[in-house]
């Protein structure tokens, strides 16, 4: 007991109020769709200046390569992350660009994302955004893995 509130009563409310901020938090970004998105938005924000191939991201972060390029490109198409070719080699510099401006929207959901009890809760709201889209928009706004045609043609 914590408090004199059991451990499960107290996880569970402290759950609750995360999975509500995390919501909220989601709305003001809009780009946000996929796990994916989140994990590797929280890469950079660890890693603001990293110079990294693909393969190595694959590596790092565990999902498959098209997964990656997907939510790299939805990450730089929203301005959050900017990317260069190196010359020499096959890598990439990668910059978390928010550092770099006023990004309001963005804090509440990185200090969110930094608890594991956090990232789960974003996680959930993330899929219920997916849920509660009517079935023709989920699939042709949001497709369940990068590369997927929506259509499924």
């Amino acid at each position: 007991m914590r408090h004199g509130v059991s451990s499960s009563e107290w996880a569970g409310g402290s759950r609750s109020m995360v999975s509500e901020g995390a919501g909220d938090v989601l709305a003001r970004l809009p780009y946000l769709r996929h796990r994916c998105d989140l994990d590797l938005l929280v890469f950079f924000h660890r890693h603001p200046r990293v110079l990294l191939t693909s393969e190595r991201l694959v590596a790092l972060l565990g999902y498959d390569l098209k997964q990656i390029a997907g939510s790299l490109e939805t990450l730089i198409a929203a301005k959050v992350v900017t990317r260069t070719q190196h010359q020499t080699t096959g890598a990439r510099m990668y910059v978390f660009e928010a550092l770099d401006r006023d990004n309001d929207s963005l804090a509440p959901l990185l200090r969110t994302a930094s608890a594991r009890a956090g990232r789960l809760a974003i996680i959930g709201a993330l899929e219920g955004r997916r849920v509660k889209e009517p079935s023709g928009a989920s699939r042709s706004r949001l497709p369940q893995k990068h590369g997927e045609n929506p259509n499924g043609e």
